[in-house]
């Protein structure tokens, strides 16, 4: 599973490659991306997954942005995808709010 470190006031872009998990001409239809908060088991959707801009495909590529959290808090962030065969496939990566080190 991935690790992405970031400061509470970055917004960035994260990239899941699904191309290993696809079938020979199976294409993703379908995107969800959900976070819980690892200490509570609270969804943090709301405050990790950014909506603007929201969760695109790119070939086999799910691109998402993630936001906020509080110095401390660890996150885990769930990509679901739906394919043209429909199947559902999940990836998860876990996300850790720190402060920069001076």
């Amino acid at each position: 599973m991935a690790l992405i470190i970031k400061m509470p006031l970055e917004i960035e872009n994260y990239s899941l490659d699904f191309s290993a998990r696809l079938g020979a001409g199976e294409t993703i239809t379908l995107v969800s991306v959900t976070s819980v908060n690892m200490a509570t088991g609270a969804s943090s959707t709301s405050e990790i997954v950014a909506v603007t801009p929201a969760a695109t495909v790119s070939g086999t590529e799910v691109i998402f942005w993630y936001q906020g959290g509080v110095v401390g808090e660890e996150h885990i962030i769930t990509v679901e995808v739906t394919t043209s065969l429909g199947r559902t496939l999940e990836e998860t990566v876990d996300l850790a709010v720190r402060e920069e080190e001076q």
